[in-house]
């Protein structure tokens, strides 16, 4: 690890920081992260991953390049946000006190998905971005494992020529300049080795638990991000409303009379959720505001609403979904 060089901080989470550095002129990242041991179970389950499945797939994953334990670690630690339960805190504050870190250096990528503007882009593009992501979803859950946090911050983005395809499903797919690639494997899961009685690090829910849940938000969260709820939120901040609360809104829309006629399409709880949101927007927003409703906030939907519909139907069947998502491209 002597030969790579610090160039800048680049950013840092509750987990760990993450520095640029380089090495003989090409430039890496550098994610520097306290674990529970040694042989800390999470991190054996991500050289698992990588082996099985990250370093079988270039184009789709982020790199791990290289990697050391450091014994002695005094790297110093991100505060903590003051949204955290004590159980989190504790169970950071616990973990940080190993006094023992991994380094890790992994490939490069230009930017998130967070940060690009996804309303900005072409019905073809955005086509491509569902058929790249659907399909890394579906590499790293049919080899058994979860990533447990696919979200827009955790999905690379390397700008490549507009011309560059990648292969999915013997199809050459355009890429548009934009190749998408998963990160931080942190939290990943595999079915054969996560505890069923274990907390998951630092949630209050076991790794069993998290593990069946993600196993459907993780895609639920490709399919949703194509549904802008921008203009309702900015509404809820603008006007200081206190929410119920998801836990309490999700009992009060799941037990709405509508939900039997949408367990037609799925019986997924969270898929249920998001169809409702989709279906009855106007009763949804009066269950979730209450005396705040004024009028009906549309939300805005960046692929027709029938390939939602497509996708939510077929939700269990990645090859259908892909492939729906594929001949869609080809016919835009």
């Amino acid at each position: 690890m002597e030969d790579y060089k610090i160039e800048k901080f680049l950013s840092e989470g509750v987990m760990g920081k993450v520095y640029l550095v380089s090495k003989y002129g090409k430039k890496y990242a550098m994610k520097i992260e306290y674990l529970s041991s040694e042989n800390d179970p999470y991190f054996q389950t991500e050289l698992k991953f990588v082996n099985e499945v990250a370093f079988k797939h270039p184009d789709h994953f982020m790199q791990l390049v290289d990697y050391d334990i450091v014994k002695n670690c005094k790297e110093e630690s991100p505060p903590l946000p003051d949204y955290f339960s004590e159980e989190e805190k504790k169970y950071l504050l616990k973990l940080r006190s190993s006094g023992i870190c991994v380094r890790k250096i992994y490939s490069l990528i230009d930017s998130t998905l967070h940060s690009l503007s996804i309303d900005k882009m072409s019905l073809e593009e955005r086509y491509s971005m569902l058929i790249q992501l659907l399909y890394i979803n579906y590499l790293i859950q049919s080899k058994g494992f979860v990533h447990g946090d696919f979200h827009h911050g955790n999905i690379g983005v390397i700008n490549v020529d507009k011309d560059k395809t990648v292969k999915i499903f013997g199809k050459e797919i355009p890429t548009y300049g934009n190749q998408f690639v998963a990160i931080d494997y942190g939290g990943i899961l595999h079915k054969d080795t996560l505890d069923k009685k274990r907390k998951y690090q630092q949630r209050n829910i076991t790794e069993l638990e998290h593990f069946t849940d993600m196993f459907i938000i993780d895609k639920r969260g490709i399919i949703n991000g194509m549904i802008s709820e921008k203009d309702f939120w900015d509404y809820i901040k603008k006007n200081n409303i206190n929410l119920k609360g998801f836990e309490e809104e999700f009992k009060i829309v799941l037990s709405q009379p509508e939900i039997k006629v949408l367990k037609g399409i799925t019986t997924e709880k969270y898929l249920l959720w998001d169809l409702y949101k989709l279906f009855f927007t106007k009763k949804f927003q009066q269950l979730v505001l209450g005396d705040s409703f004024k009028e009906k906030i549309q939300f805005m939907s960046f692929i027709p609403t029938a390939d939602i519909l497509f996708a939510y139907t077929n939700f269990r069947d990645d090859e259908i979904l892909i492939k729906y998502f594929i001949s869609r491209l080809e016919n835009v």
